[in-house]
């Protein structure tokens, strides 16, 4: 645990406190004159606190909890190692580091993590099922999340799931819980189901209302920045941006398929067949 060389009351904080180490409150602590505070006086004292969290496989999210001198919303993400925690420079490369190729059910998306735009793998699997009720198990996406993903694929996109069990995961044991995740899920479910790969390098992030439109969602332009960082060649996403204003500029070398409704997006699929519903 580091602190403050001195518990002081809330709000008077110097500007010295600015080169304060993260402070990591777990337990009470006693004062100079023998008295025992709360965790939460001495969480008012401190300038700077952190949480950390194992949500992406092998590494830590260090999440800032209170920053009375910057942002919330910056994370830090880290690896465990014989030597202590150690940075990892680019996380997005590591969590893709292990994606198969040409393999159907495998979409990237573009998640945020607080401010910081992180790639991660979407994976389905639909198989045929022999039982009466089909299965609908997802891992790091909320179930029913999936459920309505699928609803609309089979009213809106002409897709059936109804005699397959369905499968979901987001590899690395990270958990997506925006909407953002709903069209890769999407397009990963309709790659899985018509057993045909997406297109190599192509990642895609948007909403999906019930009406099988394609929403956008927040920092666009920050996701988009980072599919073209990581060399990916193609990214779906809605036609829109959340502002209002105009959908957010390409990054150089970054195919972007800008589509207004999920029958767009699954025709993009090579080999994904969309039939009417019926």
């Amino acid at each position: 645990m580091s602190s403050t060389d001195s518990i002081s009351t809330s709000g008077s904080a110097s500007p010295d406190d600015q080169s304060t180490p993260i402070g990591l409150i777990e337990c009470a602590a006693s004062l100079a004159d023998g008295r025992v505070t709360s965790a939460e006086l001495v969480e008012q004292a401190l300038a700077r606190i952190a949480a950390t969290q194992s949500t992406l496989n092998a590494f830590r999210i260090v999440r800032a909890v209170k920053n009375r001198f910057g942002s919330v919303s910056e994370i830090g993400v880290f690896e465990m190692r014989e030597e202590g925690l150690v940075g990892v420079d680019n996380p997005s490369a590591a969590l893709l580091a292990q994606r198969p190729k040409d393999v159907s059910g495998s979409v990237v998306m573009a998640t945020m993590e607080g401010s910081r735009p992180l790639l991660v793998e979407i994976q389905a699997l639909v198989s045929p099922t022999y039982l009466q009720m089909p299965r609908r198990l997802a891992t790091g996406i909320d179930t029913p999340r999936l459920l309505q993903v699928l609803a609309v694929l089979e009213r809106r996109a002409g897709l059936t799931f109804g005699q397959h069990d369905v499968y979901v995961s987001v590899a690395g044991g990270v958990r997506v819980a925006e909407p953002a995740v709903d069209l890769a899920l999407a397009l990963a479910l309709a790659s899985a189901r018509s057993d045909a790969p997406v297109p190599e390098g192509l990642a895609a992030f948007g909403e999906l209302g019930l009406a099988g439109e394609v929403r956008p969602v927040s920092h666009g332009a920050a996701r988009l920045a980072e599919i073209a960082r990581l060399g990916l060649a193609h990214a779906v996403t809605a036609a829109s941006s959340a502002s209002g204003k105009g959908a957010p500029a390409s990054p150089d070398g970054l195919r972007v398929s800008r589509v207004s409704t999920l029958r767009e997006a699954v025709g993009l699929l090579d080999g994904a067949r969309v039939r009417p519903h019926g």
